[in-house]
């Protein structure tokens, strides 16, 4: 195959020897070599390209099938609404509000009612812990209270709870929606 072949020249690929003589056809470029460039660099875009394309169609499949993450199944649906009201926090199933007035404890147990919740029923060590990080420097009332026929401190769900320290003047409070799948008994 001739030079001419590969670009339409007539004239054949020459190179200068160090003597400064023409010589055809040198080893390292001869016109196969040119014409293997020129004429396979489309083709070789075209194969380069070709397998850059499988690959990331194999990789995104792959991706696809193995780490798409399983549907959630405690997920809320779009659209669900947080289940607590503003200024709640919601913990372990249960929403909290801590109050940033003072007012006494029948009071406060009548606010938490107004918002379908009673004052708080501690059902866990991890509860008394949440709300002990949360409540900040002040005392809060929570659902106890002394009974007014005997020494005995009850919880505001009625059931029993051994104290001695006095329950009288304002203070802070803290609510809780009463979790009716709670079967703990309280401290």
């Amino acid at each position: 195959m001739g030079y001419n072949e590969c670009n339409g020249e007539d004239s054949r690929l020459r190179e200068k020897t160090h003597t400064g003589a023409d010589v055809e056809g040198s080893p390292e470029w001869n016109c196969s070599s040119i014409c293997f460039s020129s004429r396979h660099v489309p083709l070789l875009l075209a194969v380069s390209t070709i397998i850059f394309l499988i690959i990331v169609i194999v990789g995104l499949a792959v991706s696809f099938l193995t780490g798409a993450p399983e549907p959630c199944s405690s997920c809320k649906p779009c659209g669900y609404s947080a289940p607590c009201e503003e200024d709640w926090i919601w913990y372990r199933g249960k929403c909290y509000y801590f109050s940033e007035t003072y007012d006494e404890w029948n009071n406060s147990q009548n606010f938490c009612a107004s918002h379908n919740a009673s004052l708080s029923l501690i059902d866990s060590q991890e509860e008394l812990d949440f709300l002990r990080r949360h409540k900040g420097l002040y005392d809060h009332w929570i659902g106890l209270y002394r009974d007014i026929n005997g020494p005995v401190w009850v919880w505001a769900n009625g059931s029993l709870f051994r104290n001695t320290t006095e329950c009288h003047g304002d203070k802070k409070w803290i609510c809780n929606k009463i979790d009716a799948n709670s079967h703990m008994t309280h401290f």
